[in-house]
């Protein structure tokens, strides 16, 4: 995970996108340039997503999982 803007963000090769959790605690989502920084222009909500057709939801909740225990402090190996 990486420091970005404030937040501790996760990028996700298999997506080509950046996540994190927001102060509001919302799932957030930005693209990856190919040099791998993150689009902060192009960010969205991933609550917002309409088209999940072809989306690896195990890889999605999984990447919410780490967010979640990474924000509360607990170690991803550990739980």
């Amino acid at each position: 995970m990486e420091f970005i803007s404030g937040y501790f963000m996760m990028l996700s090769v298999h997506f080509g996108r950046f996540f994190w959790i927001d102060d509001d605690f919302e799932f957030c989502s930005c693209p990856a340039f190919e040099d791998g920084t993150a689009d902060l222009d192009a960010w969205d909500y991933v609550s917002e997503w309409t088209e999940l057709e072809g989306v690896n939801l195990d890889k999605l909740f999984t990447i919410h999982r780490h967010l979640v225990l990474h924000t509360e402090g607990v170690p991803v190996g550990s739980a």
